[in-house]
């Protein structure tokens, strides 16, 4: 689990680390060869141990220019923020701000055509962890996740149903993440 930005004339990689020992950050010039600058710090991971970045566009403050989504306890998302991507501040005071199933590549980004925040996560129906398990992804919206971090209103959630309930028995989606290019999703 990763992410790679191209800011300020260099690639930037966040990446984890071997194990379960957190997350690093590297800087590349040519995008092949990464030279690894610092660990990153702030965040208490938890769940599959996944991290999201992203360059807010939006952002007037300084402060909270990088923003990711991670996996926190109770199998939920948390987002934090960063002015230089490595020394890390959690938002909603660490706490989660989604409920169950967001334990993997959860993702915060700015929609500037929307105008709002979404965040992207897994999700999941039916016996949770049981047999009857549904996994999908869902999409939710916070016009203000600074001030309200957990104020997340769903807009749509997916799961392979297309040809039935069996087909998402056979088929599941784990992750999804989203990029907004001149207006394409």
């Amino acid at each position: 689990y990763g992410t790679v930005l191209h800011d300020e004339d260099k690639f930037k990689l966040w990446f984890r680390k071997p194990g379960t020992n957190g997350f690093g950050y590297a800087e590349s010039l040519d995008g092949l060869n990464f030279q690894k600058k610092a660990d990153l710090s702030g965040i208490n991971f938890a769940g599959d141990f996944t991290l999201a970045v992203e360059i807010d566009s939006g952002e007037t403050d300084p402060q909270h220019r990088f923003k990711a989504g991670y996996d926190a306890p109770g199998m939920a998302a948390g987002i934090a923020h960063s002015v230089d991507g490595i020394a890390w501040t959690p938002y909603h005071k660490g706490q989660p701000v989604t409920h169950r199933a967001a334990d993997t590549y959860n993702q915060i980004l700015w929609d500037p055509e929307a105008r709002t925040y979404r965040l992207l996560t897994r999700t999941d129906s039916g016996s949770a962890g049981g047999s009857t398990e549904l996994r999908g992804t869902r999409s939710m919206i916070n016009p203000a996740p600074k001030s309200n971090p957990a104020n997340w209103s769903l807009v749509r959630e997916w799961i392979f149903d297309k040809q039935g309930t069996g087909e998402a028995q056979r088929r599941q989606i784990y992750a999804t993440t989203c990029w907004i290019r001149h207006g394409v999703y």
